[in-house]
């Protein structure tokens, strides 16, 4: 993936390894995007600028091209992360306290739904034999 120096058109752009050749071309922002991020089913990328020349988030679907939504935070994204194949995004935002999260709404895009599917676990965490009680954590200098 590169932007900015590279793609003077504001576009992120996707290598083949292999052959060297630009496999996608992504355009729409308006300002080159400086922040990237790859769903871990590797399908979704989203993109934004974290410099606020451009606000608007967007996510990409790797397999066709094509956009499948933006959103515009009200205010500069300071970090984020790309959750269950891209129908949840994490956002952590400048003077906001608590980190925000988007949620995909409308008609089902492939490559998302296949990434929610394999990143999804519904296991339970932790020990139920421990779910209410208190414990006292020390530290070494505690001890």
């Amino acid at each position: 993936m590169s932007t900015d120096d590279t793609c003077k058109d504001l576009s992120v752009r996707l290598w083949d390894l292999h052959t060297g050749n630009c496999r996608l071309t992504l355009r729409g922002h308006v300002a080159a995007p400086s922040l990237l991020r790859l769903a871990k089913s590797g399908g979704v990328l989203m993109s934004t600028d974290d410099t606020c020349k451009d606000l608007s988030v967007r996510l990409w679907d790797l397999h066709t091209g094509k956009l499948i939504a933006v959103y515009t935070p009200p205010e500069r994204i300071t970090s984020c992360e790309v959750l269950l194949g891209g129908s949840v995004l994490a956002l952590a935002l400048e003077n906001y306290k608590e980190v925000l999260c988007v949620k995909l709404h409308g008609p089902a895009v492939e490559s998302v739904q296949n990434g929610k599917d394999s990143e999804f676990d519904d296991r339970d965490y932790g020990d139920e034999t421990l779910e209410g009680r208190t414990f006292e954590i020390k530290g070494p200098e505690n001890s």
